[in-house]
């Protein structure tokens, strides 16, 4: 059996400009250490103005369009959240989901935008049941969207090209809470 797992791209792809992405990895490698998944990430640092909130107004939007294509706007509320990721030389992202972010009555979407990645298949999700892996297209702009229990990681970024990627959740939340 083949492991195909459900998810789907944005309606488009999306690129920011060249300089503010350089802006955002810059304050990233300043500012963010390595953390304990062996990548640099803006999830989990606090009392810190992430970089990549220039881009907010933007994956507002994005989000807002991405609960429209899955049909969700009109009946259910929700909230998002997204992090900045930094991937140099030696770097990568082990096994996991996103599902210990859902709270009871709450069904996530999970989505990773590929923003600085050389259009190299670096993301992968893996069933670990069978221990099947696929590899979906990742090209720069792309948006991959997907159900936040599918397990997923990141291989160790072996060149000296930096790898960015902006990763979140959406809360569907359930309206009778």
């Amino acid at each position: 059996m083949t492991f195909i797992p459900p998810y789907w791209y944005y309606t488009e792809k999306v690129v920011h400009p060249k300089p503010e992405i350089d802006y955002v990895i810059d304050v990233f490698k300043k500012k963010i250490s390595v953390n304990q998944s062996k990548n640099i990430s803006s999830y989990s640092v606090k009392n810190y103005f992430p970089p990549e909130v220039i881009w907010s107004k933007r994956y507002l939007e994005i989000v807002e369009n991405i609960v429209v294509q899955v049909g969700l706007r009109k009946s259910f509320k929700y909230r998002y959240e997204s992090w900045g990721q930094l991937y140099t030389k030696g770097l990568e992202h082990d096994y996991h989901n996103h599902n210990e972010f859902k709270e009871a009555n709450e069904a996530t979407i999970s989505f990773v935008h590929f923003i600085k990645n050389g259009n190299e298949p670096n993301f992968r999700f893996i069933n670990l049941d069978t221990d099947q892996i696929h590899i979906p297209k990742q090209e720069e702009g792309d948006i991959l969207i997907f159900p936040s229990y599918l397990f997923h990681k990141v291989i160790p970024n072996k060149s000296d090209k930096n790898r960015f990627v902006i990763s979140g959740n959406i809360a569907i939340i359930n309206p009778q809470k």
